[in-house]
């Protein structure tokens, strides 16, 4: 089984790590244990049998349809729900921490990229970001991390709101939908300008999406964090509820098998949503993020890479950001633990 370790300088850690080992949800990756040493957390999740959901939509032509983009976006809503029901906030809901889990479809070793299927499941991973609200509040002041693209407009100014990865996933299917991001700004000033003033830059290719998903998109990317959809409310959307408005405007708008795959829309994801491209893709964190494989077999599989400040030591730290219960291990212990494929993220 593949297994992703990433790697977290302590000095971001905002919340307790530990609340990671007890999130259970069927669209959350599992996490199976963390590692600490004198200055960074080794966190040590589920891999997941796929790619992620940009990989898969480019592959795909950058279309998908709203029967596909519905049943995508209630994965995630539901995920959202999950942790909004705890205080939790992923911070970084993108296309690029979304896993398309294939299971036996992606089977067979071929690059293509499998079309949708019910049997399919869509994961929320990579939170090394994430923060949980103090009890009794909705709100609080924390560092800005994310990505330029996705964030809602209270994250550029400093504090988080409980509807605040909701506005994430609102660009997440405004992508789907229109094969496009909504705000395609060059700087935070300008994105906010245009996040205000609703000033969806692809207006004229939302016409060919259903009046019934816009008003579901109209709800989750409301600049305002208190009037914006929760998780909660945008699973009740008569979008989401029923799948017949989604199946009349694809048999309405049947996209053309033989369309230019050098279009607009495939460019533009392709130079702005990968994470490492266009300006308005940049991250709002001062940490980049690097992978690397680790092959089977390697001596060094067993123990992560560490960032060019720190050097892993056997030892866990004398008092790490955050209380602890005794779950965070020292790093000599990942030694003891066989994993067949590991891939690490050193954020």
């Amino acid at each position: 089984m593949t297994h992703v370790v990433f790697i977290v300088p302590q000095a971001r850690v905002t919340s307790r790590l530990e609340l990671l080992l007890d999130l259970q949800h069927e669209s959350i990756v599992a996490h199976q244990r963390i590692y600490a040493d004198d200055s960074s957390f080794y966190i040590v999740a589920e891999g997941v049998h796929g790619s992620n959901l940009l990989d898969w939509f480019v592959a795909r032509n950058c279309y998908c349809g709203e029967v596909v983009a519905r049943a995508l976006i209630t994965k995630l809503l539901a995920a959202l729900k999950y942790l909004q029901d705890i205080r939790v906030l992923h911070r970084d809901v993108k296309l690029d921490t979304l896993l398309l889990d294939v299971g036996s479809e992606g089977e067979g070793g071929g690059s293509e990229q499998p079309a949708w299927s019910d049997t399919m499941n869509l994961k929320l991973t990579d939170f090394t970001g994430f923060l949980r609200l103090p009890s009794g509040q909705v709100s609080c002041c924390a560092p800005t991390t994310g990505t330029l693209m996705y964030a809602a407009p209270e994250v550029l100014e400093g504090f988080y709101h409980l509807s605040t990865d909701c506005f994430s996933a609102g660009v997440v299917l405004f992508t789907l939908l229109v094969s496009a991001i909504p705000f395609a700004s060059d700087s935070k000033v300008s994105y906010l300008r245009d996040v205000r003033s609703r000033d969806w830059h692809v207006a004229s290719d939302i016409a060919g999406v259903s009046s019934v998903a816009r008003s579901l998109l109209t709800e989750l990317l409301e600049p305002s964090p208190s009037l914006r959809y929760s998780a909660s409310a945008a699973l009740t959307h008569r979008w989401i509820e029923s799948e017949s408005y989604a199946m009349s405007q694809d048999k309405m708008h049947r996209k053309d098998s033989n369309d230019d795959e050098d279009s607009y829309e495939l460019r533009f994801l392709k130079e702005c949503g990968t994470g490492v491209g266009g300006p308005c893709s940049m991250s709002l964190s001062s940490a980049d993020q690097m992978f690397d494989t680790i092959p089977e077999g390697d001596e060094s599989r067993a123990s992560p890479k560490s960032s060019p400040r720190s050097s892993p030591k056997s030892t866990p730290p004398a008092s790490p950001r955050g209380s602890r219960d005794g779950r965070i291990q020292g790093l000599d212990l990942f030694l003891k633990f066989e994993y067949d494929e590991v891939h690490v993220g050193k954020c």
